[in-house]
This record gives C-alpha cells, structure tokens and sequence, in this order.
C-alpha cells in the first residue's frame, strides 16, 4: 500500500473471512465511528458481533474476521485485537431513559472506547470510538448504511463514472480509481496507486455527494467528494488521526497505471551475506544463507503490518502450495515497526499462522523505508510494501514488481496474478 500514511486495524491482523451460514446464530451489526481529532468527522465502518463471542469488520464486499475478540470479566467490554500493536476498547452504556422493548432487545445498544496502534518511532495513534447497533431492514438485509443520513437536494447523480484518472495533491504519481454504484445509494471501490492499492473502500452517493471509508486493523480511511456538473470530482482524503490531503478525479474510461515491473531493480554486486536477518525461531542468519541452494525463488518484501502484504502473503500462500512440489522457493523478508525483536517475531508467528503461510519467513529490520534500503542493498530502493523479487537458480533475477493489485481492484488483480504465474513457469522451465 501506498505508506504515505499507514489501517487498520483489521486488515493486517486478519484474513477476509466468510459470513456464517448458521442460521441459529445471533448476529448483531454496529456501526463503528472513529473520530478524527480536531474535526466533527467520523470514520465509520461495520462491525459484526456473533453469538457474543466472534467479531469480524466490514468493509462492503469485504469481511475481516477479528483474530482475538474477549468480552472482559465486568460483561460490557469488548477487546479486539488485531495484532500486538493495535487495539480497539469499546465499553457497552446504559442506555438513557429507555423504552421498554430498547431494553429487551438491545436495539438501542452503544459502546464508546478507544483504538489505540503502536507506530513505533512514528508513535501512537489514539481514536476515539462510538458503536451503535443497526437496526437492520428485513426486506434488504444488505442494504446498511454505512454513513448517518446527510439532508441532500435531489436524488443521486446518475454521472458517477466507473473509472477515473486521479491526482492526489501529496503525489506525482498517477492513481485510478473505480467505483460500482448499484441501486439503492450505496457505493464500493477502491484507488490504485503505483504503490498499491486502497482496499475495499464502502459508502454511498447523497446527491452529489461521495463518501468511502475502510477500515482494517492498521489503516482507517475517509474519502470524501463533489461531482462537478462536467463529470469531474474534488475531493478530501483523511488517513487515520494525522493524515489529510485533497485530491481530484477525471472520467477516463481508459485510465490505467504504467507497468509496475521494473520500477525497482536488483543489484548483482550486493553481497547477500552481509545483510543479517532473523529467523522466526530467533537464530541469526544471513541472506546468502538464506538464498544457498541454487532454487528458483520468490522474495517477497513485507510487513505484517501492511493490508496490501496480507493480500499479498494469502496469494503467495497459495501460489507456494502449487508450485512447491516442482521446486519453487517462497521467502519472505519482514520490515516490521519496532526494534523489539521478541515482540515483532512473535507477530510475525501469529502473522504466519493466521495466513496459512508454510513457506519461511525472516525479519529483516524496521518498515521505514529509509532504513530498509539501507538494509536491503540487493534492491536500489525499497519503494512498496510488498516488492516481489523473482530470482532463477542462478541467483539471476528476472522480474521485481514493486507494490501489489489487491482483490478489490478486481481486474488489475485478476492480470497480476496472471503475470505472477507466467514468471514461475519461466522459472521452473529455465
């Protein structure tokens, strides 16, 4: 993902999961408003609570199962925690002057509290949070407002295009984004940045009004817009508690990003035995030692704190599974937020478990892209996370891709995982 900024929450920590198809099951919809300080803005997203004993966030078309949800000794206390950096605190209140059948029900149920992550040296991010359950129409169960009503003029416009070119004041690279409007207001999406992509963004359309927001476990988005009366967008963009730009779109059916291969290149004359790196069970190591063998091998440049890596590792999990017996090598080298090795590879060991991951993993250093380019001299830049280093058995590499197409830019995904899978056979075949 594009790190100018770093989500959540949910992301990072947890893998998409799959809605029950229990149909005994209790399940309660919040919305879950973060409050960005300094502002009346909110940065809302869904959360599902079931039997009172699992949670997972909802992002449109996407559902995030909580790796570790404790309802704590007093009964009115959640605890989610996504990883060992972040954490969302929410607290049940009675209700005020309720009626009678709010008490029953639960109907009227909010939780307040807080989302703290621990950035390492770029420090703590602390929101406040506000969870209301949703009272859900039985007629159209899937129709859940994700924003509170907003008064508009008139109905939704009917001009918001499928794709766009995009310019975020922060940048000078190109950006795209996609939009998927279906009947009823409600909106998903997602930006593609040469560095990554947004995940699945959710909202809705109010007149002329766009809203989007995500939230994962270490990112919390909110995008807001204005059609213009020629088609065109003006936008705001708000990361988290420390994050605001603007940005603004064009309609271009034909906007795309330029190859993302090549981007970043590998030096030949680095010497990998002089890049240290640990592996999961604390034992130093080096990456010529890493690398010895002479396999064909796939380096995948990663953090666990990183959504884009999530979707990332959970592809390459897969691809190593299938490709393992013909003799592919899948590494992965993490670039974590601390210096505090036994925390960030025990995080790294709940990262592995929870992905599925069987091939190796190593921790390298810290995320600042600064310090991991000095760290990792085989690469003239560490530029994205993920960055993908495709090496023969030779030690040749053949491809880097710098960033990654996740599952919500559908398409672009759909391509890149094609690629992936014609550099394997290129490296098997050579």
């Amino acid at each position: 993902m594009n790190c100018r900024t770093l989500l959540p929450l949910l992301v990072l920590a947890g893998c998409a999961g799959q809605a029950t198809d229990d149909a005994s099951a209790n399940v309660e919809v919040y919305r879950v408003s973060l409050a960005i300080p300094d502002s009346d803005l909110q940065i809302p997203f869904h959360l599902e609570v079931t039997d009172g004993v699992r949670a997972a966030v909802v992002n449109g078309q996407e559902r995030i199962d909580v790796p570790d949800f404790a309802v704590e000794s007093d009964g009115a206390t959640w605890r989610l925690r996504f990883d060992l950096d972040s954490v969302l605190v929410l607290r049940r209140e009675a209700p005020t002057n309720p009626e009678p059948r709010a008490i029953q029900t639960g109907e009227e149920t909010t939780h307040r509290g807080l989302w703290t992550l621990n950035r390492g040296a770029r420090g703590q991010t602390r929101m406040v949070a506000k969870a209301e359950r949703v009272r859900l129409d039985v007629a159209n169960p899937t129709q859940i407002k994700r924003f509170t009503p907003i008064q508009t003029i008139g109905s939704p416009r009917s001009n918001l295009q499928p794709r766009y070119a995009v310019d975020f004041s922060s940048s000078q690279d190109p950006a795209v984004a996609t939009f998927d409007a279906p009947p009823g207001g409600l909106v998903n999406g997602t930006f593609r940045t040469t560095l990554g992509d947004y995940r699945y963004l959710a909202g809705d359309l109010a007149g002329d009004f766009l809203r989007l927001s995500c939230f994962d476990g270490h990112h919390a988005f909110l995008f807001h817009a204005t059609i213009q009366d020629d088609g065109g967008m003006n936008g705001h963009f708000w990361s988290r508690d420390t994050w605001h730009e603007t940005w603004t779109a064009t309609p271009d059916v034909n906007a795309d990003l330029p190859d993302t291969f090549g981007a970043t290149t590998w030096s030949q004359t680095a010497d990998p035995e002089a890049i240290l790196c640990t592996a999961l069970d604390g034992s130093p190591t080096d990456l010529g030692h890493v690398l010895d063998g002479g396999r064909p091998t796939v380096l995948i440049v990663f953090g666990s704190w990183c959504p884009n890596c999530h979707d990332a590792t959970r592809l390459w999990a897969n691809l190593h599974r299938r490709y393992q017996d013909e003799g592919l090598r899948v590494i992965g080298l993490a670039f974590e937020l601390t210096d505090d090795t036994d925390k960030e590879l025990k995080k790294l060991r709940e990262f592995r478990e929870r992905q599925g991951v069987d091939y190796d993993l190593f921790l390298c250093g810290l995320a600042d892209k600064d310090a991991a380019s000095e760290a990792l001299p085989v690469l003239d830049r560490v530029r994205a996370y993920p960055t993908t280093i495709f090496l023969s058995e030779e030690g040749e590499a053949i491809a880097v891709h710098t960033g990654f197409d996740g599952p919500a830019t559908g398409e672009p995904h759909q391509r890149l995982r094609a690629r992936f899978d014609q550099l394997i056979s290129d490296l098997l075949d050579s």
